[in-house]
Order: structure tokens, then C-alpha cells, then sequence
């Protein structure tokens, strides 16, 4: 069994800045100047261990995510700081359910995934200052295949990002805790090989088109993001234990629209990598730690992900 997580408002008194925060699923933060600020529904750094693994047939799981994110800069269209007196923290708390059906279709076994996520944020930009938090959008995967081949597994299916509870572009923290305030279509596939029982390494492509938000008009660009990552077990004496690295590259193919105007050059672009570490404590039970260090960042905010996830079997 494995993790798979799948996981904006503008700041007053200040030209183009908006408060963003996107996870993976997911469940990542940043503060930037496109994408409606860099934020996004497309999840950016969670699936990196065993992206392509669900529950097995008939079987059920909660998978968790918690989230630290920590920006004490925003970059301009060179990698530049752009905000003096910038920080921003992001604690996000992300649940998924999912579910894998007994029957199949051409061989392909089906899955359905409900997440929920949860986020709190604290906005520091100049004199001003901001808290909030809420639930900020639940994701519906109403089908998702997976199948094996080999030492390969795979996995393919849509993903829609609903935004809900109460919304506000003026004030910042609310702005923050509301990443991406408007509804995402996406599409997510990942592949995880497995030569041997103490290596595996995964890839995790994901492509989201959104919708405007109808708070602000605005509509960002089309964001690509494909997640990666490594474990290794070293230890004979405790196969359950795994270390490797993990990140992301995540980067913005279309230029953001306000209120049907196209904004040229508004493109999000940045990458992350660092270690992560995994023990399973039984069969489909298992907990990671995980960061995530940004750099080649423009158009966004920079800084680093902690990650706490964690995969729990409900039918034992």
C-alpha cells in the first residue's frame, strides 16, 4: 500500500503580490505573481513514495498528509526578491479515502479517492499582518485505474478540485488559507518501479486545467507538475525502514487571464528536492517524514516543505 495524495487572493496596498498556497493532495504554499499569485489546485510534492500503489482489491485506507511550509521570500520573473518584510507560514492537514472495487475492466483494477483539506496560514507582507484558517476544498476521484506489469506499476485518472467555504481576496490570511480558490480539472498518472524489495522509485506527472475564480475574475494558466522520488531499505537487520530523496518540478505552460485579458509573461516556475524517510509499522501501515528544500523559483514564493504522511488500513 502507499501514500497518494493526490495535495489567492491579492495582498492590499501591494501591485500584482497575492497570498497562494497549493497541495498535493496538496498541498503546497507559495506567494508569487502568477497563477493568481503561483497557487494552484495541481499538488506539488506529495506523491514521491510509491505514487502508483492504492489499496488492493476490495480493500480500504485513509492516507494522511500534514504540511508545514515555511516562504520567507517571493521571486519576480528573474528569481529575484520581490516583497521586502515577506513571510508566510502554511500548516495544511490533508485526508484522502480510498477505496479499490473488487471487479475490474479490461484487467485494470478501480479505485475512489475523497480528500479533504484542511489549512490555517499566517501572512507577514510589510506593516501587515494576517491569520486565518478554514477547510478550503475537498478533491473527487471517482475513478482511477491501476495496473502491474512486472516490477512496473502504474496509475492513471482525472482529478476535480472544488473549492469551498468562505472566501475573501482582501484579507490576506483568509486569501492564503484559500490557495486556489476556484475549480480545477486535472489529470494525474504516475509509474513506481520496483526491482527489488528494498528499492523502489517513482514518477508522478500531473496536468490541471482551472477555471476563473468569481471572487476576482481572474483564471490561471495551465500548470504542469511532475513529482519524483527514491526510497532504498539499507538495513538487513530492519527492512522496514527507508531513506531516499524526493521533490518536484512544477511549471506553468499558459500565460493567466484577468477578467478575459491575457497577462503575458505570468508564468510560475520551480523546483524541490530533499530526503525522506519511511517505516512501515505493518502491512499497509506506514508513516514518512519528508522535506522538500525550493529552488530555481520565479513567479513565486520560496522556501521549504516539511511533510508528515502517513497510510492507514481500514479493513485489517
Amino acid at each position: 500500500m502507499a501514500v497518494s495524495f493526490p495535495l489567492a487572493g491579492r495582498l492590499s496596498k501591494m501591485d500584482a503580490i497575492s497570498v497562494i498556497f497549493s497541495m498535493l493532495l496538496g498541498s503546497y504554499c507559495a506567494i508569487g505573481l502568477a497563477s493568481e499569485g503561483g497557487g494552484q489546485n495541481v499538488p506539488a510534492g506529495a506523491k514521491t513514495i510509491e505514487a502508483a500503489l492504492l489499496p488492493a482489491p476490495g480493500d480500504t485506507a485513509i492516507f494522511g498528509y500534514e504540511l508545514w511550509v515555511s516562504a520567507p521570500s517571493v521571486r519576480d520573473n528573474k528569481g529575484k526578491s520581490a516583497v521586502p518584510g515577506f513571510h508566510v507560514d502554511l500548516l495544511a492537514s490533508a485526508t484522502q479515502f480510498a477505496h479499490t472495487w473488487t471487479g475490474t475492466l479490461l484487467d485494470l483494477n478501480l479505485s475512489s479517492n475523497l480528500i479533504f483539506i484542511l489549512d490555517g496560514a499566517r501572512v507577514k507582507a510589510g506593516s501587515q499582518r494576517d491569520t486565518d484558517g478554514d477547510l478550503s476544498e475537498f478533491i473527487v476521484q471517482p475513478i482511477v485505474f491501476t495496473w502491474a506489469w512486472n516490477d512496473w506499476h502504474f496509475l492513471t485518472g482525472p482529478m476535480f478540485f472544488v473549492p469551498v467555504g468562505s472566501y475573501s481576496a482582501r484579507n490576506p490570511g483568509n486569501a492564503a488559507a484559500h490557495y486556489a480558490h476556484y475549480v480545477t480539472l486535472a489529470y494525474e498518472t504516475a509509474i513506481t518501479w520496483m526491482p527489488r524489495p528494498w528499492f523502489e522509485f517513482s514518477l508522478h506527472p500531473t496536468i490541471g486545467k482551472n477555471l476563473s475564480n468569481p471572487d476576482t475574475g481572474y483564471r490561471s494558466g495551465v500548470l504542469t507538475v511532475v513529482d519524483w522520488g527514491m526510497i532504498t531499505r539499507p538495513l538487513l537487520s530492519l527492512p522496514q525502514f527507508g531513506v531516499g530523496l524526493g521533490g518536484y518540478y512544477e511549471h506553468q505552460l499558459t500565460d493567466d487571464a484577468q477578467n478575459g485579458h491575457v497577462l503575458l509573461g505570468r508564468r510560475v516556475g520551480q523546483s524541490a528536492a530533499g530526503p525522506q524517510f519511511l517505516y512501515d509499522i505493518a502491512p499497509g501501515f506506514m508513516v514518512a517524514l519528508k522535506y522538500q528544500r525550493e529552488f530555481n523559483v520565479v513567479n513565486s514564493a520560496r522556501g521549504g516543505l516539511l511533510w508528515l504522511e502517513f497510510a492507514v488500513p481500514l479493513n485489517f
